[in-house]
């Protein structure tokens, strides 16, 4: 897969991975210090997935499933 570039890349990424069964590639997998303020992350499998240092204030993760993703250091609230 092409480098992705922006959040809503990686959000429509994850998103197809998911769609499609498919696991979602290791570009999708260590996503640290990527700024998701706002991001819409629902519904997603986001398990095994590494936030650490990530900016996710106001990010909607309703029933999104996360598991084993590592948010430390990530900015929550």
């Amino acid at each position: 897969m092409e480098a992705i570039k922006s959040t809503d890349d990686i959000i429509n990424a994850l998103r197809r991975a998911q769609e499609s069964g498919e696991p979602p590639g290791s570009e999708l997998q260590d996503l640290s210090g990527v700024k998701f303020t706002d991001a819409d992350l629902s519904g997603l499998n986001l398990d095994g997935c590494n936030f650490s240092g990530c900016e996710m204030s106001r990010c909607n993760l309703s029933e999104a499933r996360c598991p084993s993703a590592n948010f430390d250091g990530a900015t929550l609230y």
